[in-house]
């Protein structure tokens, strides 16, 4: 193995795949798509996961040490988005073998080859996801999108919100942070964090401070689901990827020794606050 040396290779007959999954960060989603990947893959292979928290290096590193040890390498390649840091992430990944890798969540226009892909439109999703209450927003007037600019997707994410808004001739109010003059009666907010974090709790904070009771008094759309959204202010309304059939059908190529790219479901949950 180049950089490592010559050593004696353990038997291969019948051992159990051996899955490296590579991920940006742990958090509520991510945890939802690590569950269903490891739950489809069931004990037919050996999973281990490592964080490459954004950084380039610690990618570098991970494929050096581990490439002739894997059969498979699962990645999320969310990484910052300039020309230079996207060139050295399509260098690395390059080296990995196309019948070993799978990228998830984020489709890479210019890593050509034939590996697998399970991905999330960021420039397209909103849009599809806002469609089906497009008349009961053309009824409130205006949608007051929350921003969070930590969201390395937040420009691509906010150009599709906006596209929908001048499409269905909706108004459209962008804020980076929630302040008491924000937070009003009637209103709906579309919540671009990502995460369930300071932008929510922020907002029903200052909403109960003026009596305002979510769902009844003003509505409230989160991006991205997860299952604690089923009870978080008696449910949650959400535009989001359905991050366990990424993971589930990830796990899918993998048991099928198979590399397919699908774009994967985009949909509207509704529940108490709207």
């Amino acid at each position: 193995t180049r950089g490592i040396g010559y050593f004696i290779a353990a038997p291969e007959v019948h051992r159990k795949k051996r899955i490296l999954l590579l991920i940006d960060k742990l958090s509520i989603l991510e945890q939802t798509l690590i569950d269903a990947f490891a739950d489809t893959i069931g004990d037919r292979a050996e999973i281990n996961i490592h964080l490459h928290n954004q950084q380039v290096e610690l990618l570098d590193y991970y494929i050096n040490k581990y490439i002739g040890y894997y059969d498979w390498f699962v990645i999320t390649p969310h990484f910052p988005l300039d020309q230079s840091t996207q060139r050295q992430i399509l260098t690395i990944l390059r080296r990995i073998p196309n019948r070993k890798l799978i990228i998830m969540d984020r489709k890479l226009e210019n890593l050509k080859g034939n590996y697998g892909c399970i991905w999330q439109d960021y420039e397209e999703d909103a849009y599809r996801g806002l469609t089906p209450i497009a008349e009961e927003l053309k009824s409130a007037g205006t949608l007051n999108v929350i921003i969070s600019q930590s969201s390395l997707y937040h420009k691509y994410t906010c150009t599709s919100v906006l596209n929908f808004c001048k499409d269905n001739g909706i108004g459209y109010r962008a804020s980076y942070k929630v302040t008491p003059d924000i937070v009003r009666k009637g209103e709906v907010y579309l919540l671009l964090n990502g995460q369930i974090d300071m932008e929510l709790t922020l907002l029903v904070r200052t909403a109960r401070a003026k009596g305002l009771i979510p769902g009844k008094d003003f509505r409230i759309i989160s991006y991205n689901d997860s299952p604690v959204n089923e009870i978080i202010l008696d449910g949650l309304t959400t535009i989001s990827a359905d991050f366990e059939q990424m993971g589930r059908q990830a796990a899918e190529m993998i048991l099928n020794n198979e590399q397919k790219r699908i774009k994967c479901d985009f949909k509207l949950t509704r529940r108490g606050t709207f």
